[in-house]
């Protein structure tokens, strides 16, 4: 894969949109946000 930057991009692509490009929030603003102490486990 390193020496194919070609499948390279196509795998960066692919896992972006995957993971990370369709994580979906509502819209957030300013009076949504909440400072808090507590810990949250995201697993």
């Amino acid at each position: 894969m390193l020496s194919n930057p070609t499948l390279k991009q196509y795998c960066y692509d692919r896992i972006c949109e995957a993971c990370i490009l369709k994580y979906d929030s509502k819209p957030l603003g300013v009076d949504d946000v909440v400072e808090t102490d507590e810990v949250v486990d995201e697993l």
